[in-house]
């Protein structure tokens, strides 16, 4: 074969490359190609879609991902007894867990280690806290895997606000352990719920502490516990004196909460003293005055003051055996 004719070949086989790839790239549109026109090729047409569905907001995915460190679960258990009933309620949580919330059981784990010795194993110890509610701690639980309060019942909470008062009464003793273990955020975020069910939010009742979790509260804060300014301050805004009256049947209210709910609520008047018109006895004096008729027995059992007493005769059990 001559030179030429070998050329001629190879130029044959190049020409043929140049078309096949243009037939397969074409959709990119080479411009590169001397010719395209002449071939009469054109570019192939975008895939056509629905224009209304581009309109519309994209779906939306629920984002589960989370860090691999954020779950601590690779390590031992602690075992923790709650309660004084017999027998307590058991807890197995994971020690890093409960540690990224309260160096109090770290303390207490290092603490037996070294009256134990190093070699003691972790998932062997076991805490009690006796003095503390069960339920309150299984709130904490789910609190520190979850960062949650689970308390909202299902179905969802009922009209009555005693049924709603007793769902709730865990909250006081939930507050008090987390004092305790100093865990400050599961605190405020009791605290909150305090003032979402004060501000009645998501059309549901207002709802205020019982008098019973005043006391609880009351009795495991300290005097400068901002818990306590809270249940004050509801009330002497909101307060009822059905309250009060509760309170005489029961009888579970501090002395220090009362005291300081008059207190707070005379400096208030003295702030107000300006806006009232007058003194009441000072408009008139027989407002004070005792109105029955001198002779008339009344049968109410609170004119009767001898009552029960052998020693002592009232004036009107007198005029009564006359």
């Amino acid at each position: 074969m001559s030179t030429g004719g070998h050329l001629d070949g190879a130029w044959a086989r190049t020409r043929a490359m140049a078309d096949l790839t243009f037939t397969f790239g074409s959709s990119y549109g080479s411009s590169r190609l001397g010719d395209m026109r002449d071939t009469g090729l054109r570019k192939r047409p975008r895939t056509l879609y629905d224009e209304a569905a581009v309109t519309k907001a994209p779906s939306k995915i629920q984002d589960r991902r989370v860090a691999v460190s954020a779950l601590k679960l690779d390590c031992d258990l602690l075992t923790i007894k709650v309660g004084k009933d017999t027998p307590q309620r058991t807890f197995k949580i994971h020690i890093d867990v409960i540690n990224d919330h309260t160096s109090y059981f770290r303390s207490h784990l290092n603490f037996d280690r070294a009256i134990q010795g190093s070699d003691a194993p972790q998932d062997a110890a076991t805490i009690s806290l006796s003095d503390h509610d069960p339920d309150a701690f299984a709130l904490w639980r789910t609190w520190i895997y979850t960062g949650k309060l689970a308390i909202l019942p299902d179905p969802p909470l009922p009209d009555s606000n005693d049924e709603r008062t007793a769902h709730y009464a865990v909250l006081a003793h939930a507050y008090i352990l987390g004092d305790y273990l100093v865990d400050i955020p599961f605190m405020n975020a009791i605290a909150d719920v305090y003032v979402l069910n004060a501000r009645g939010v998501d059309s549901a009742r207002t709802l205020y502490p019982s008098n019973e979790e005043i006391g609880v509260l009351y009795d495991g804060t300290s005097p400068d516990s901002p818990i306590r300014r809270l249940l004050v301050d509801i009330w002497m805004y909101r307060g009822k004196p059905d309250w009060l009256e509760r309170e005489v049947d029961g009888g579970v209210l501090p002395r220090e909460f009362l005291v300081e709910v008059v207190r707070r609520l005379l400096e208030l008047k003295k702030l107000r003293e300006g806006e009232t018109l007058s003194r009441p006895w000072k408009m008139t004096h027989e407002q004070y005055h005792d109105r029955r008729e001198v002779g008339v027995v009344e049968d109410r059992a609170e004119v009767h003051r001898c009552e029960g007493d052998d020693t002592q005769i009232c004036g009107v059990c007198l005029k009564g055996a006359e």
